[in-house]
């Protein structure tokens, strides 16, 4: 066998051995949701006295499984008893929310503070895509431009959830309101 033979048959079984390769076509497109996208969404009303003061969570699993937990005064010793309610997110409504978080950079590593809202509402995530976890930090302490982009998300996340947990939550702040207002003797 010649060389000139011999270099044909090489390179032949080279360009084998790169079509078996996968492409980049074929990898998993970053803009697609992943399969262990999930997270935790916080929102706290701001700095109120205890009756006053309310928060709650939105928990999300990657199946879509979700709760939303409502924490009435803060957290401590003297804390009520959160309340919860399961809910459920299509993978449509996680696929759209996750194309909303890349389009607004929620998934970026740095972010540049702002001048701090004092005593404000405030809200914060914590996202898991792609085996990597994500931070947003309180929008409270943001950038005006990333605090707008950031809010957009968190309206659309807001609207995903079943409206009796919105009713709920309203019916809620209105009795502990009232019980405050006119405390019984």
């Amino acid at each position: 066998m010649s060389i000139k033979n011999m270099m044909v048959i090489l390179l032949a079984m080279g360009l084998m051995v790169a079509a078996c390769q996968p492409v980049e076509s074929d990898l998993a497109d970053s803009s697609q949701k992943p399969g262990d996208f999930s997270f935790d969404f916080r929102w706290n009303v701001g700095a109120l006295p205890p009756p006053y003061h309310y928060s709650y969570e939105i928990l999300v699993a990657a199946d879509g499984n979700g709760q939303f937990i409502y924490q009435e005064g803060y957290e401590g010793e003297d804390a009520k008893e959160p309340v919860v309610s399961d809910f459920t997110l299509s993978q449509e409504q996680l696929i759209q929310l996750y194309e909303m978080m890349l389009q607004n950079d929620l998934l970026r590593v740095k972010w540049e503070e702002g001048e701090p809202l004092l005593g404000a509402p405030s809200s914060a995530m914590r996202i898991t895509a792609a085996g990597k976890e994500h931070g947003v930090p309180s929008d409270a302490t943001m950038k005006d431009e990333d605090r707008k982009a950031v809010t957009g998300v968190y309206d659309f996340l807001r609207t995903l959830l079943p409206q009796s947990i919105w009713d709920d939550l309203a019916i809620r702040r209105e009795q502990a309101d009232s019980a405050v207002d006119s405390p019984s003797t």
